[in-house]
């Protein structure tokens, strides 16, 4: 496509064009989104109790397997507490909490090396 001064105006009228109807849908977004919000929060109310009583389903399958003691299938409780912990993402998630935060190491610089300096 060459580029001329007749296809710098086109171009230039299209992207007006494309410009006023996001103006004009952008007013209707937020509707949809409050509208979307309360879908969630039906799906959120349904969900979150059966992601917590499956939890307590889990912990009293892993304690029972515990407590067989020296019987106790090492495999079986890894898909335990693997089945737990993506449940528990699941469950954080649903209930709006956030991760906790990242501890940072208060300023201190890491030294470089054994610690043994001047030898």
């Amino acid at each position: 496509m060459l580029f001329t001064t007749e296809t710098a105006r086109k171009a230039q009228r299209q992207s007006a064009e494309s410009r006023r109807a996001k103006r004009a849908t952008v007013g209707n977004v937020q509707p949809q989104i409050a509208a979307q919000n309360l879908a969630d929060n039906g799906v959120v109310s349904v969900r979150l109790p059966r992601v917590r009583t499956q939890l307590e389903r889990l912990d009293a399958l892993v304690s029972a397997e515990l407590d067989r003691g020296n019987e106790a299938d090492g495999q079986r409780v890894n898909w335990l507490v693997a089945a737990s912990s993506r449940l528990e993402e699941q469950e954080r998630r649903l209930s709006g909490r956030s991760l906790p935060p990242v501890s940072r190491d208060n300023g201190k610089a890491r030294s470089k090396g054994n610690g043994l300096r001047g030898m």
